[in-house]
């Protein structure tokens, strides 16, 4: 579409279930909540793993761009491509206005992709809900969620191993 003209590379928009979404604008807190959590997560994942931050993945139907998105080291791969459902090990989306969507429509494009796992960084809230043994289907959704509060501790698993355990009190302002 770019290409053809209809879009120019200035428009914020992402492909949803073969629609073309325009994206909210962010406000500060959103901002530097991502760029703060995608330097948290690189610290502890850089040997490995790269946090790719508001870059498109390939889905299905879809090519949204999450705020974060947890993948294995492979500058080749993705100079050729967008990581697929099976490269990532967690996405994140920061939300605030965007809460309900993010949650209902969002999770569940990411549960029919079969993502491992989705964090949800509720700002609104002051939360951290964590998704995770996604199921397929028409009404696909997350089988399991685990809410965290900003005194407690989620575990950072990364290949299947926890790699750290990470304090929501530093990742949600």
């Amino acid at each position: 579409m770019i290409e053809s003209g209809l879009l120019t590379k200035n428009d914020r928009v992402e492909l949803l279930e073969g629609r073309i979404v325009d994206k909210m604008s962010q406000n500060p807190p959103h901002g530097g909540t991502v760029t703060h959590i995608g330097d948290c997560l690189t610290k502890l994942a850089a040997e490995k793993w790269y946090v790719r931050i508001q870059c498109p993945i390939t889905l299905n139907k879809s090519e949204p761009e999450p705020d974060l998105a947890v993948v294995p080291r492979s500058r080749e791969t993705w100079l050729v491509r967008h990581p697929y459902p099976e490269d990532i090990e967690i996405v994140i989306e920061v939300a605030d206005s965007t809460v309900l969507t993010d949650r209902r429509e969002k999770g569940a494009l990411y549960a029919a992709a079969g993502i491992r796992e989705f964090w949800l960084v509720n700002l609104v809230s002051r939360k951290l809900e964590v998704y995770t043994k996604p199921k397929a289907g028409k009404s696909a959704k997350y089988g399991h969620c685990r809410e965290y509060k900003k005194n407690e501790t989620v575990p950072l698993v990364l290949g299947g191993k926890t790699v750290a355990e990470l304090a929501v009190s530093e990742l949600i302002p």
